[in-house]
Parts: C-alpha cells; structure tokens; sequence
C-alpha cells in the first residue's frame, strides 16, 4: 500500500479549501480534506492611531486595526509605572466610556489630564504570536498656580525666595512682576534670581530669589503663566517684617495699659470691675438675723412704738399690750448680745462656758 501526500510551500489564505484525494479503482475510491488557514493577528498601522492630542473635556478616540484568522480579539490597557519605574497594565481612567475595551475603537469622553497616558492595543486570536501597538495621549490643559504663601516677611538686607507651583500642558511661559511690572526673569538678573524645580510631568515649582532686601522691594509679586490653551495668576505680598515686628509689640504694649488699668490699684481696694464677694463662715446667717432683731428693738426705744419684730410695721395695740411687748423685746435683746459675745470669743478660738 502507498501513500500518496500533497504538498503546498508557502500556503496562504487562497489556499483554503476543500482538497479530494481520488483512486481509480472499480468502484472509485475518494477521501476529502478541508484545509484551513490561520494567520496569526496583524495590526494594520496605516488605518490605526499612532499619537493623540486632545484638550481637557473633549472626546479622543483611538483606532487598532487589526487583521488574521481567525478574527483577533483586541483589547486595551493603560501603560502605567510603578513607584520601582516598572511598568503595569491597568484599566484606564476611571470615568471614560468602556466602549471598544474589547474591540478595534476606543472612545474616551470627557477626557481629563489624569487620562493622559500611553494605552496599548492588544491583539491576540489564537495563534502565535500576539502583538500589540503603543498609542500616547496627551491633553492639554491651562496652566494652574498654588502659592504656598500669599504673604510673606523679610528683614531689610536679608535674602528670600518667593515661589509659585505651577501645573500645565503644554509647559507654560511665566513671569514675575511687582507692583503690575514685569520683572526681568532670566536666570541671573540683578539682584533677582529664577530658580526652577521640576516636581511632576506637568507640575514644576519656580523660585524668585531676591539677594539682598531693599525698601523698594517690598509690594506685592504676581506669578503669570501662559500657555496656549489659558493663563493663570496669583499675587504674593512680600512686607518689611521688622516694621511688622514693631506694630505689634506697639499693640502688646497698649493692650497690657488697658487691662492693668481695669484692676485695683492694691488689694483690698473697690473696684466696679472686680467682684465681691460676702465673707461666709459658720453661724453668719444667723448672726445677720440676730443684728436685724437688735437693730428693730433700737428703733422701737428711740420712737416709744412697737413694731414687730417679723413684719416691721407699727402695732395699734394699747398701751399694755405695748409694755408687755417691751419687756418681751428686752429680754430677747440681753439673749441676742449674749450669744453676740459666744460666738466671739468661738471665732477666737476660745472656749468659754455662758
């Protein structure tokens, strides 16, 4: 028995098909095979995206198009760094549309600064090997300016650096200026000084170094950046703190006049201000009650009336009843001026038997 084998060099998709191996024996004898083709994912460059330019809020779409059989699939990643420099593949910006994540387009609405980034298309159908393609965004954004102080002092003569943060994309133009003139900003002008620090891509902090400080430079500094997109501003306001300084011992000084002059001048002495209060000691009451009592029968001696002792309001009552009343009262006082005399002699720390 032979075999009988049919080779095709270079095979390509045309070469699909149904293939009949026949022998002419009686009856016919006739085995069929069906070739099929794989060719391996393929991204066409000329119809895909290579790099994209949006601004902020607007709509970026990105194409990969790919071409293989089977069909591939594609799907799409954001290439990100680690804190190590190690790049990651992750989701892409929270909030874009999700439309295309597995699919030849991808659309991102309402497209932030946080979106820009590099993302690859990925295709894969089966049959080694996969391939992929970097596509960059960049958005664009206007500049923004932070001041970590708005105002800051200085000695005269001293040194001192006046510094903005900007953010921006593209890299902005910025200047300084005082009092609303410009200030030359080149690296060494003067006695002014541009010192620039890179913080982030888009984030860089700018320094206006002033050597030595003189009474002109004190005013207020503003820090203008311009891009192509917007422009920002701040204003900073820089102050002789040696004057500031003597302002404010001058209103500590006044401050300390006022508040000893609401004291007493010396222990002891009135003052609408400072309150007083009532000694207090065991029996104080009772002792004001007994003086009240004494003070009324003093009263009754010296107008020949008897008012009474509770009330305090004259008695109609005759002339006996009056009598009986005085004596009453006398008996009571010669009570009260003896325990007058104990409690007395008790405060002094004396014992003595009445």
């Amino acid at each position: 028995m032979k075999d009988w084998n049919l080779h095709i060099r270079d095979v390509k998709i045309k070469d699909q098909g149904l293939y009949s191996c026949q022998i002419n024996t009686h009856p016919v004898k006739i085995k069929t095979v069906y070739l099929t083709v794989q060719v391996p994912a393929k991204i066409l460059n000329n119809s895909s995206t290579d790099a994209v330019v949006a601004r902020e809020g607007t709509t970026v779409t990105l194409t990969c198009n790919v071409d293989g059989l089977p069909i591939p699939n594609v799907t799409w990643y954001r290439i990100t760094t680690t804190s190590k420099g190690e790049t990651k593949k992750s989701e892409f910006c929270p909030g874009s549309n999700t439309v295309g994540m597995r699919g030849e387009v991808l659309i991102i609405h309402n497209v932030s600064r946080h979106c820009g980034d590099t993302y690859e298309c990925w295709a894969f159908n089966g049959v080694p090997p996969a391939i992929s393609k970097y596509i960059k965004v960049s958005v664009e954004f206007p500049p923004e300016i932070t001041m970590p102080n708005v105002a800051i002092g200085q000695d005269l003569g001293k040194e001192t650096i006046l510094e903005c943060s900007i953010t921006a994309n593209p890299q902005p133009v910025v200047t300084w200026k005082k009092n609303g003139v410009d200030i030359k900003t080149t690296v060494r002008a003067g006695r002014y000084r541009v010192e620039p620090y890179p913080e982030t891509e888009f984030t860089m902090s700018l320094g206006l170094k002033i050597q030595v400080i003189e009474p002109a430079d004190f005013g207020i500094y503003t820090c203008v950046a311009t891009n192509k997109v917007g422009a920002d501003s701040k204003e900073m306001l820089l102050y002789d703190y040696t004057l500031r300084r003597m302002q404010t011992k001058g209103q500590q000084a006044t401050k300390t006049t006022i508040s000893t002059t609401l004291l007493p001048p010396y222990p002891g002495t009135y003052h609408p201000k400072v309150s007083q209060k009532a000694p207090h000691y065991e029996g104080y009451e009772q002792e004001q009650e007994d003086r009240r009592i004494t003070k009324v029968v003093k009263d009754n001696q010296q107008s020949g009336t008897h008012k009474p002792i509770g009330l305090g309001v004259p008695s109609t009552e005759n002339k006996g009843t009056a009598l009986i009343g005085w004596l009453s009262t006398c008996l009571l006082c010669v009570l009260v001026n003896l325990s007058l005399v104990r409690d007395v002699l008790f405060l002094n720390g004396r014992d003595y038997t009445l």
